[in-house]
């Protein structure tokens, strides 16, 4: 089975900035020639996160403010 590699660089501009790549990743997928197989997707920083979530409108509100309810920012006391 053929392997093929590719690297998205996806410079951000702020904290807790929300990048959708799904049209990067299909391009990936869809050059590859390959039927068939399985995309692994890595980030190498630590502060950065890979999810499989719904794109949608409220998104870009609702997502950060779930983690701060759930992961305040600020000391822990």
């Amino acid at each position: 089975m053929p392997i093929t590699r590719a690297v998205l660089k996806l410079p951000t501009r702020h904290e807790g900035e929300l990048i959708n790549i799904t049209s990067q990743v299909q391009k990936v997928v869809q050059e590859s020639d390959s039927s068939d197989g399985i995309a692994f997707l890595f980030l190498p920083g630590s502060t950065a996160a890979l999810t499989t979530i719904e794109f949608e409108p409220g998104l870009e509100k609702d997502f950060p403010a779930a983690l701060e309810r759930l992961v305040p920012k600020g000391p822990i006391v």
